[in-house]
């Protein structure tokens, strides 16, 4: 019934659009947005086709650093030393955005569709880009509800310590010198290229036959990705990067940098109206332990936030943990995790803190952020998995030995169901928030637990296993110990 409802809903638009003059053929973008409350976006929107266009630079060549380490073998040919190359390379994206409707084009004259600017995961190794299928996929999927999704490439390279704090029974690695280099210059990216899609919108440059509502945009990530992308929204400061990340900016230089077409005078924070986390975390100065929401004071922005995520994260926490930096290493190893030199913005070497057995930073996922933002008076919904790991599991066709855990309690056995189940909670999440009705829903967490929500109709119809309407208090030792 729900498909039959919005392929007549299109049949009446169809009708309006050969009513309408010649001179405005197709369906108008502001004619699908102001019916897309009434659609049921589990669902792509019915018979939507999408165009893309790929590989648009956003940054100017020869200003921007990054590093490849010794070692590093990802298209073939390994490096014999460290070299610093020019970082314009990485800095480009794809786009995925709405071209017809049930054969009809779309319109894009008066009106855009919000837009959602993306990152990928990987750890900012190397050897990750935005061809991940995992995040292709997701962006294809929120595309076909209604948005024009930005999949960015930023610039990558990482050292990662192997050893564990094991005096402190933390089950997290130490955070190398190196990773805190390459997590700064890719949080540089995320907002340089936020800055640059809204200039190229500005500009009418954007490479091909699209609009975004540059006042509605959203973003978010990946693993990696999440992390730098919930930083350019909630981290509006340079003293909140500098607390968390050993004052990475004596090295690389301020967090807003000129290394893009779109500069420094664009402010993209009023524009931000939600994030989307998939396993991500934000990371903070140690002092913040006690009431991590104090984070969030002084920002003028604060968006929405939909979060996803397992309880058995072993690289970022579920809830919150306390973070170590990685300490001195250069008698032992032929790597000094605690301090870098190469491809810095100034010459001298970055070195972090080499106190062990103390915290250096403070991290919380998906449930910290949840309580936190709870706190502020900050729309936000999350979802729990109490077996899924740092990311999906990977089970192959055919492999009946592999158990496919991470399904957010909708029973899906594959990674392309869960991520479409993603893009449908975001999608829907995405346009309450801009109907002004987030704060409105009665539930916001799920864990273990499918959402059934309708778009702008907020009845809670959904099956879980306990009683709505909030249950903050049901955990995943609750959910392990019924099951």
């Amino acid at each position: 019934m729900k498909k039959i409802a919005i392929l007549l809903f299109f049949a009446a638009m169809h009708f309006v659009v050969y009513a309408q003059p010649k001179s405005k053929p197709g369906i108008s973008v502001c004619t699908i947005l102001n019916g897309i409350c009434n659609m049921d976006l589990t669902d792509p929107i019915a018979s939507i086709e999408l165009d893309s266009v790929f590989n648009i630079s956003y940054g100017i060549p020869g200003v921007s650093k990054d590093v490849l380490y010794k070692g590093t073998q990802c298209y073939g040919t390994k490096n014999k030393t460290d070299v610093c190359v020019d970082g314009f390379a990485s800095l480009n994206y794809n786009v995925y955005f709405p071209k017809s409707v049930n054969g009809s084009k779309i319109d894009y004259t008066e009106c855009g569709f919000p837009a959602i600017i993306m990152f990928h995961g990987g750890g900012y190794d190397e050897c990750s880009d935005k061809e991940n299928p995992g995040i292709v996929y997701v962006c294809r999927e929120l595309a076909k509800r209604g948005f024009v999704v930005f999949n960015v490439e930023y610039r990558r390279g990482v050292l990662v310590d192997s050893r564990r704090p094991l005096e402190v029974s933390d089950k997290f690695r130490y955070i190398s010198a190196q990773q805190i280099l390459a997590i700064y210059t890719a949080c540089q990216d995320v907002r340089g290229a936020i800055r640059s899609i809204i200039y190229r919108q500005r500009t009418n440059n954007n490479g091909a036959n699209f609009k975004i509502d540059e006042n509605n945009l959203f973003t978010g990530g990946i693993s990696a990705g999440s992390m730098a992308a919930m930083n350019a929204a909630y981290a509006e400061r340079q003293g909140q990067v500098d607390s968390g990340w050993s004052n990475a900016s004596v090295a690389l230089g301020d967090i807003d940098q000129q290394y893009y077409i779109g500069d420094t005078s664009i402010n993209f924070i009023p524009s931000l109206k939600g994030v989307l986390d998939m396993w991500g975390a934000i990371q903070m100065n140690i002092s913040l332990k006690r009431n991590p929401a104090d984070f969030f004071n002084g920002n003028n922005g604060n968006p929405a936030l939909i979060a996803f995520q397992g309880s058995a994260d072993d690289i970022f926490p579920s809830d919150t943990a306390s973070v170590y930096f990685s300490p001195d290493s250069s008698r032992s190893k032929k790597i000094n995790y605690n301090s870098e030199s190469d491809c810095l913005v100034k010459r001298r070497a970055f070195r972090i803190d080499s106190v062990d057995h103390t915290p250096d930073a403070y991290a919380i996922g998906a449930e910290g952020i949840y309580k936190a933002l709870k706190q502020k008076n900050i729309p936000v919904e999350i979802y729990m998995d109490c077996t899924m790991e740092h990311g999906m599991d990977t089970c192959l066709a055919g492999d009946r030995s592999c158990v496919f855990n991470s399904d957010f309690g909708t029973g899906y056995k594959d990674q392309n169901d869960v991520y479409s189940y993603i893009a449908a909670r975001t999608a829907t999440f995405f346009f309450t928030v801009l109907n002004g009705k987030a704060n409105k829903l009665s539930t916001s967490r799920f864990v273990e637990c499918r959402n059934y929500r309708r778009i702008c109709g907020l009845e809670d119809n959904n099956a879980c296993a306990y009683s709505p309407p909030e249950q903050t208090q049901y955990t995943c030792k609750d959910f392990l110990i019924a099951r």
